[in-house]
């Protein structure tokens, strides 16, 4: 593996790369079990508890696009859930794969800029890794 150039690195969604996307990014959390007691001598004890995914992109807005911010729109008002993909171009590279709904959809559009979109999926269930072939 090496170092990538992330301009090649976008979110699918139903394996079609959401378009014009400028910044996408991907958090997993774990959340933790607080199992202090009186015999932790003062000090916080945890355990592992349940882990979540989330993904999120930015976007400059294009109707015309497929998988454009009319289709993730169609998403978030259907309440539909979707397979997504957060992944670089590169073959040999790893890729994190899931299913999710979208569960924010903001469009922005300031004097004189390009009118951009933001969106957020959150995980249902496993986020899975494998290496693009």
């Amino acid at each position: 593996m090496s170092i990538l150039n992330s301009s090649l690195t976008k979110i699918y969604l139903a394996g079609i790369a959401v378009a014009n996307s400028t910044n996408v990014s991907l958090t997993v959390n774990n959340a933790v079990i607080d199992i202090t007691n009186k015999d932790s001598a003062g000090w916080r004890e945890i355990l592992a508890g349940l882990r979540e995914w989330s993904m999120s992109g930015d976007c400059v807005v294009d109707f015309s696009d497929t998988k454009g911010p009319d289709d993730v729109f169609s998403l978030i008002n259907g309440r539909t859930a979707v397979t997504v993909k957060y992944k670089n171009s590169t073959s040999g590279e790893k890729y994190y794969t899931g299913s999710g709904y979208i569960t924010s959809f903001t469009m922005n559009a300031g004097t004189e800029e390009s009118p951009t979109y933001s969106f957020e999926i959150q995980g249902t269930s496993t986020l899975t890794e494998a290496t693009l072939t």
